[in-house]
């Protein structure tokens, strides 16, 4: 009367309590399989998202180092660049960074620096346009970079514009890398990129960039053409 009840107590609530545990097990096992379905094609999207914007600045890259007008923007901040004869970094790092009126981060907004030079002049007329690309882009920097490694021209005029890419503190980094690549391979449609990696002229922050040979209409090497990429 006792002992045969309490026995079929016991194994009704083993049962009941291993078929729970089961049921739970089985539950947290779906709900772990969901979420890593959920986090696979939310990688995916990402992945798809993250590669779509890559082949639209690679696309931006290409069509601007193929087009004359970039051509002919290059040619002239070279010509410019040889006429301040020496020192170049020194002075335009004075004239557009230095001397700048406008605050960090809004350098670019500065069209010509009254320094009555032909760079200047330069300048003012290619200017405006890359910088309202770059604005309505969205990108860090546009910059142009004579065969030697020297910047000859940048849109938002960080420290490493003027600033030779080959030697001093940026010669080991990723703007380095992708000039010496696109340098090294002068054909159309070549580009390089580099990772995210830390940037001191970028104020320490992480950034990446794309760089593409600029040709001549007899297909020599005039310039490399680099688009810094943000975060």
């Amino acid at each position: 009367a006792i002992k045969l009840p309490s026995i079929i107590t016991i194994l009704v609530v083993t049962v009941a309590l291993s078929v729970g545990l089961t049921l739970s097990f089985l539950a947290q096992q779906s709900l772990a399989v969901a979420a890593g379905e959920k986090l696979v094609a939310l990688t995916d999207t990402r992945k798809q998202t993250l590669s779509a914007y890559l082949n639209t600045i690679r696309s931006d890259l290409r069509l601007k180092a193929e087009h004359p007008f970039v051509l002919k923007a290059l040619k002239s901040f070279l010509s410019g660049w040889k006429s301040l004869r020496e020192n170049q970094e020194t002075q335009l790092q004075k004239f557009y960074i230095q001397d700048n009126p406008h605050p960090t981060g809004r350098k670019y907004e500065l069209d010509m620096a009254e320094d009555g030079s032909a760079y200047s002049t330069i300048h003012k007329r290619y200017h405006p346009l890359f910088r309202s690309f770059l604005l309505g882009k969205g990108y860090s920097d546009l910059l142009m970079v004579n065969p030697k490694g020297d910047v000859v021209y940048s849109v938002t005029k960080q420290t490493d514009f003027a600033a030779n890419l080959m030697r001093g503190p940026l010669k080991d980094t990723g703007i380095a890398r992708v000039f010496q690549a696109a340098r090294d391979n002068p054909s159309p449609g070549f580009q390089a990129f580099s990772d995210f990696e830390i940037y001191s002229p970028a104020g320490d922050q992480a950034a990446s960039f794309l760089a593409a040979p600029v040709l001549s209409k007899t297909g020599k090497l005039t310039g490399v053409l680099i688009i810094q990429i943000p975060v």
